[in-house]
């Protein structure tokens, strides 16, 4: 699920080591959604926290849902909203990522009748009020957006799907595909 209370909040000091074949694949259907957004990476939630000197190579990481009609705003203030990154899918409360790179791909998607957000990114799908530094992504990035009634955006990026708040992203890059597409509603960002 999508809480502050089940986030991360230590150090991790990669030391220069790889993770290399990372899936993390999350589906919600026929109504599984038990909070309205939901966070998938490495980490899925991370408050905090700092993770440093660690590539992550080949990640496949996905959320994908087709159900989440009538689910009121999260706990921690969001719309309805999907989060994917191939190191975290959400970053608050001041952590820091240091030295870190990314490879693979990484999907946020919402159809049907999963009225959700879909944020998407080569490092996190949204960064709250924390930094990235000296960070790499080429990870193929994708929020795609195709409900059937409501208005909800598409946010991918090489390194975060939205960077928002007390944020800084600085001597960084991304050299993989990003693609954000909406369908019937919405409006989708890349």
């Amino acid at each position: 699920g999508f809480t502050t209370g089940s986030a991360f909040r230590g150090t991790l000091d990669g030391q220069g080591h790889k993770i290399t074949g990372l899936t993390v694949s999350e589906v919600f259907d026929n109504a599984t959604l038990l909070s309205p957004s939901y966070a998938v990476g490495l980490f899925g939630v991370c408050d905090g926290a700092t993770i440093k000197n660690l590539t992550v190579e080949g990640v496949d990481v996905s959320v994908v849902t087709s159900s989440g009609y009538g689910y009121v705003s999260s706990p921690l203030g969001s719309r309805n909203t999907v989060f994917a990154g191939g190191l975290a899918g959400f970053l608050t409360g001041g952590c820091q990522v240091y030295n870190c790179y990314t490879s693979g791909t990484v999907l946020a998607q919402a159809y049907e009748e999963g009225y959700s957000d879909t944020l998407a990114g080569g490092i996190a799908g949204y960064i709250d009020d924390s930094t990235l530094l000296y960070c790499g992504s080429s990870c193929s990035v994708e929020a795609y957006n195709d409900n059937l009634a409501v208005a909800q955006d598409s946010m991918a990026g090489g390194l975060a799907g939205a960077v928002c708040g007390d944020s800084a992203v600085d001597r960084s890059y991304n050299s993989g595909a990003v693609q954000a597409l909406t369908g019937n509603y919405g409006v989708a960002y890349a």
